[in-house]
């Protein structure tokens, strides 16, 4: 079958996500960071997108997506365990993919960092570490706007030279997720 110029239009959100995850996640591992000058600019220009392409219906979707996105990880980010270009990462995804992908992006990156958490600390022989720092997650979880962060932010563990003994690198999860999630959109459920 033939595809249309609908169809490839269609497509660009997705192509431009995976474009920008893929920067992200290379950068991220290396350096546990995703920079502004790729986040902020594909958060806006995925606004622009849908506002031309959608009109006003395409520009509320896009701007609940980046909601969402922003959304789903503020919490994470709130309590220290995700440094804030993650959060502004995932409201450009949401802006370009809209809510429902957005969110099916979080879940399946979500369950990426479950494991790598869990084989990082086999691996490490760290399992008692990393039920303790559950408990303390739930903890900071429960008294958000309590608690400063201090020692434990992202950003504090990064300049004492944890990276890749303590930190995950999420970018490179949600990069996992939306190549997966495309493969499976469009060669496997297609």
């Amino acid at each position: 079958m033939r595809s249309t110029p609908v169809d490839n239009m269609a497509m660009v959100p997705q192509f431009v996500i995976i474009a920008c995850t893929i920067v992200a996640g290379a950068i991220d591992a290396r350096t546990f960071r995703v920079p502004n000058w790729l986040t902020v600019p594909v958060l806006l220009s995925g606004l622009i997108y849908h506002a031309i392409t959608g009109g006003g219906a395409g520009l509320q979707a896009s701007l609940l997506g980046a909601i969402c996105g922003f959304g789903v990880i503020l919490v994470l980010y709130l309590v220290g365990g995700m440094g804030a270009g993650d959060v502004k990462l995932m409201a450009a995804i949401g802006a370009w993919l809209q809510t429902a992908a957005t969110l099916q992006v979080f879940v399946v990156a979500a369950l990426l960092m479950g494991l790598y958490s869990v084989v990082m600390l086999v691996w490490q022989r760290r399992l008692g570490d990393g039920v303790r720092m559950a408990q303390d997650a739930m903890l900071k979880i429960g008294t958000i706007g309590k608690h400063d962060g201090g020692e434990d932010r992202v950003e504090v563990r990064l300049k004492r030279g944890e990276g890749y003994t303590r930190l995950i690198p999420f970018a490179t999860l949600v990069m996992l997720a939306v190549i997966g999630l495309t493969i499976w959109n469009y060669c496997v459920a297609g």
